[in-house]
């Protein structure tokens, strides 16, 4: 009985003691997404051209907003989403809900370079696409350039 406790007490006192894994470092930083983004290209299952109706995406906190052109310059709100992004996932996921307690509608990664953000997604419950490049699966490629803030 007390080699049982004494035992227990060894195995209690290291994993108590062992030291937790260090996080993993952020492979952006924090402020690195928000802003406003200009559709550039849309490729995969549903390709819409080179330069898709002047669409933008606005990010600002945890929302994602499509925004397309009126026809007289002015972006109007299409549709707006919350982004669940794990920033030090290799490759960054991003994924994006109607809500924030909802199951994701797409499921994807982006990469940035700079001012250039390309996200790759899938939908429909679909998995995730393991790397940023397009398989010839059902997956969509976003490419988006930074609008300059004024």
């Amino acid at each position: 009985m007390n080699l049982r406790l004494l035992t227990l007490a060894v195995f209690v006192g290291t994993a108590v003691a062992a030291p937790l894994p260090p996080k993993a470092k952020l492979k952006m930083p924090a402020n690195a997404l928000p802003g406003l983004w200009e559709v550039m290209s849309v490729e995969g299952s549903a390709t819409l051209g080179p330069k898709p109706l002047r669409l933008h995406v606005k990010i600002e906190g945890e929302k994602w907003s499509f925004l397309r052109d009126d026809g007289s310059g002015k972006l109007m709100t299409s549709s707006t989403y919350v982004m669940a992004l794990d920033a030090r996932a290799a490759p960054i996921t991003l994924d994006l809900k109607r809500s924030a307690d909802t199951e994701p509608i797409a499921r994807g990664l982006i990469r940035l370079d700079g001012d250039r953000l390309q996200f790759i997604f899938t939908v429909g419950g679909l998995e995730r696409p393991r790397e940023v490049k397009l398989s010839g699966g059902r997956e969509m490629l976003y490419t988006f350039k930074r609008v300059p803030t004024p």
